[in-house]
């Protein structure tokens, strides 16, 4: 009976995992969790983070540095480098940033599409700052740009989706 149970909940876990991985990116809506005003929606992914503010798309991507040991000077404790009050240092992050602004378009502030039944919870800091419930979407547009051009955005979390998913 326990190993039925067991395996059905791995079976079950593995299928939530599954669904996770296939389920659209989320841009999750500026409630004033993030100080900037400018800032509407921001995604956050795997190796990215994507702010969708009035001016246009910032991206902030990044990856772990690989980290070549040195030599211990400690023979009794060779990873004494590596960690501080016996606590595995962060792994340093290669990070770049950079924008994309429409030059001559209309102003145009970002607005969520396909608002997702996903909610976040922000309860960091001082009580007055928390926020719940906060909306997200699974695309976001700018309206309008240029006469008659919108950009929409949306993105999908595996890579495993038809090509065909990305063009609408």
């Amino acid at each position: 009976m326990l190993l039925s149970a067991a395996v059905e909940d791995t079976t079950v876990s593995l299928a939530a995992i599954e669904l996770f991985n296939t389920s659209p990116a989320l841009f999750v809506e500026n409630q004033g969790q993030w100080a900037d005003e400018s800032v509407r929606f921001v995604h956050s992914g795997s190796g990215v983070n994507v702010a969708m503010t009035d001016a246009g798309p910032v991206f902030q991507l990044f990856r772990p540095v690989e980290i070549v040991p040195l030599t211990p000077i400690n023979d009794a404790d060779p990873f004494a480098s590596l960690h501080s009050d016996g606590d595995l240092a962060p792994q340093p992050l290669e990070t770049l940033q950079f924008s994309v602004s429409f030059v001559g378009a209309n102003p145009a502030a970002p607005t969520g599409q396909e608002k997702s039944e996903s909610t976040f919870n922000y309860l960091l800091g001082d009580e007055s700052n928390w926020r719940s419930e906060v909306s997200a979407y699974e695309a976001v547009a700018y309206e309008s740009l240029y006469d008659g051009i919108d950009l929409h955005t949306w993105g999908l979390r595996s890579s495993r989706q038809p090509m065909s998913q990305y063009f609408r």
